[in-house]
């Protein structure tokens, strides 16, 4: 079944678009990444550390721009090509990220 493989994808980490794993460590501070992942090979592009697990979702455009944010209300925006920083700040809150139609829709 299609969903079965794509379950299977997700779980190991090598990207099916969705999914993710928590895994404690003791020995090491809590942290999070975002990731571009080759969509043909499946290999990662670049990687974004975050200093903690991202909950937020999120929004790529077609100008090249990742944005984004980290627990604690910290929003950013990432080149998609090489995931270099472009603007951050502190939202002080949790991060929802969306998009808006020219006209509002």
């Amino acid at each position: 079944m299609r969903t079965r493989r794509f379950a299977r994808r997700a779980a190991s980490g090598r990207g099916a678009g969705a999914g993710g794993r928590f895994i404690a460590n003791p020995k090491e501070e809590a942290w999070g990444a975002i990731r571009a992942l080759d969509s043909d090979t499946g290999n990662w592009k670049w990687e974004f550390r975050l200093h903690s697990p991202p909950w937020a979702g999120l929004l790529t455009t077609a100008g090249g721009l990742v944005f984004g944010g980290a627990n604690g209300g910290h929003w950013l925006a990432l080149g998609a090509k090489r995931g270099k920083q472009h603007a951050a700040f502190a939202a002080g809150h949790y991060i929802f990220v969306f998009a808006l139609e020219p006209g509002g829709r």
